[in-house]
């Protein structure tokens, strides 16, 4: 008959080296899981043939780290390649909360009177537009969503759009 070996020796002396690691690893779980909740953030690419005028954005938040004022800021990214054909880009914003809604219209410009893009970068250029403040509770429920209003569809050189509440 063949030999029984007995692992429970081997498995005894793993457990006592790793029980020293258990309150790091605790500690360090408990840290990185207790940090504050960031604002919320939405971004979405566009794609190499653009923006599409059903593609819309959508930012939700539904808790913040504190109550208070908070920006909305829009921003967008355009390639200098597929240059963006227009001065200016309309946006429309729909904002819902749990008992108001409402529809604002944006006007970025995103070139001077020469044509010369007025973003910051290189290859690509970036924009951040601010939109509106609002006051919010630590639980506001808040949806807000974001779609162009060009009649060019889909909206090219535009690469990237995003939101962001921002904590005044």
């Amino acid at each position: 008959m063949g030999r029984r070996e007995n692992k429970r020796p081997a498995r005894k002396a793993l457990w006592h080296r790793c029980r020293a690691w258990l309150p790091l690893l605790a500690a360090l779980s408990l840290a990185a899981g207790c940090g504050e909740p960031r604002p919320a953030v939405a971004e979405a690419g566009c794609g190499p043939e653009g923006w599409e005028s059903g593609d819309t954005l959508v930012l939700a938040a539904d808790s913040l780290p504190a109550a208070g004022d908070y920006r909305l800021s829009f921003g967008l990214r355009t390639s200098a390649t597929r240059p963006y054909p227009y001065r200016e880009l309309v946006v429309g914003m729909r904002t819902e909360t749990c008992d108001t809604a409402w529809t604002d219209t944006l006007v970025c410009t995103l070139a001077d009177a020469q044509g010369e893009p007025a973003g910051s970068g290189l290859s690509h250029y970036q924009y951040e537009f601010s939109a509106d403040t609002l006051r919010l509770s630590l639980r506001p429920a808040l949806r807000v969503r974001i779609y162009h209003l060009m009649r060019l569809d889909p909206l090219t050189g535009v690469t990237d759009v995003g939101a962001a509440l921002i904590p005044l």
